[in-house]
């Protein structure tokens, strides 16, 4: 897999012609979707450009999952998750390019627009919960310990240990973000100005508001994905980014049928950013276990957590009637999607180590 920095020689070029061929691709969907198409027929892209699009998505690949609209994950269950240990990482890849986050985990969150206090507390309290066993009521813990299952190639587990290190609010400069590469930049920004260390032991989340809306060359949030994870150099370091959607631009793509439906609730009684707890838990399960993407796949290249999107196993209701699987820190409930046990060859939402 080609490095996916943003500042070398090499990619400079390519980022030019990303942007070019992401401002035709939002071009022709917003003439789609503007009514201004005088026929009944799609503006279509260009043949060399949509070539050109499919390049540059392999050369500049990204893990773009967590998308409600893929019902596919269903179908792996039972398959076998293999490490790529004995596969990929003994041909042309390199050892640490196989590797799992062994070392105490420090995540970063960048809210990026408008949330509130207590918004942000929801997924804060998700975080903090992750490797709290001080507290036997709290399943969050158990729902991580399926991620600790997952080893390296020296048989280094994922760690136990999850600390929320930062967050910190960032005012956008724009409401349309062009590209993936646009997320490590934002990333870049933050750890510029001082807001949080270059952490290789780190998970950095860019969290955005309703306002705010991402694209990529194959798509968009909500059309394509709600969250992806990836890594990218950023001041001499391969660091682990990833992004997450408002899922209050599109609840039924991204979020429990029980949330999104019309008069739907949710555990906290903010249907968006509970919805926005499991795309968050989906993508840290795969930066922990798969962060450079290549180490835990399934035939089908999908990772753990992909294999078990949307599932979510028995769960109990609240006096409210909203579902939830997982109790967390103070008793904050939560409804997230299961992980994928190695051993077992299941979708689970708790287990012990």
């Amino acid at each position: 897999m080609a490095r996916l920095g943003l500042f070398s020689a090499l990619e400079r070029p390519l980022f030019v012609l990303l942007l070019v061929v992401t401002f035709a691709s939002a071009f022709a969907d917003a003439y789609n979707m503007s009514g201004l198409s005088p026929n009944p027929i799609k503006f279509k892209l260009p043949s060399g450009i949509t070539k050109i699009r499919d390049f540059l998505d392999d050369v500049l690949e990204r893990d773009r999952d967590t998308y409600n609209g893929d019902v596919s994950a269903a179908n792996q269950w039972g398959q076998a998750i293999v490490s790529g240990c004995s596969t990929t990482c003994g041909g042309q890849k390199k050892k640490w390019q196989c590797g799992v986050m062994h070392e105490p985990i420090n995540v970063y969150l960048i809210w990026f627009g408008r949330f509130k206090e207590s918004q942000k507390n929801i997924i804060r309290n998700f975080v903090r919960s992750l490797s709290d066993t001080s507290d036997p009521a709290n399943t969050v813990s158990q729902w991580w310990n399926i991620n600790r299952l997952y080893t390296d190639c020296n048989g280094n587990p994922v760690s136990g240990t999850v600390r929320l290190a930062g967050d910190r609010h960032l005012k956008p400069r724009m409401r349309f973000l062009f590209s993936n590469m646009a997320i490590s930049y934002i990333v870049n920004r933050a750890i510029s100005a001082k807001a949080f260390p270059a952490d290789s032991n780190g998970v950095y989340f860019v969290i955005t508001d309703k306002g705010t809306t991402q694209k990529s060359l194959l798509g968009g949030f909500c059309s394509a994905y709600c969250g992806w994870h990836s890594f990218d150099t950023i001041k001499g370091k391969a660091l682990k980014v990833s992004f997450v959607g408002h899922p209050g631009r599109c609840l039924k793509s991204c979020a429990s049928p029980t949330i999104s439906r019309k008069g739907g609730v949710s555990p906290n009684g903010d249907r968006a950013m509970d919805a926005m707890v499991s795309i968050l838990a989906h993508e840290l399960a795969e930066a922990a276990s798969d962060p450079y993407l290549g180490t835990w796949t399934d035939a089908s290249g999908m990772e753990n957590a992909d294999i078990c999107a949307w599932s979510y196993g028995s769960v109990e209701t609240t006096d409210s009637g909203a579902d939830y699987n997982l109790v967390g820190r103070d008793g904050m409930k939560f409804l997230v999607q299961q992980n994928y046990h190695p051993t077992q060859r299941t979708c689970l939402a708790t287990t012990t180590v």
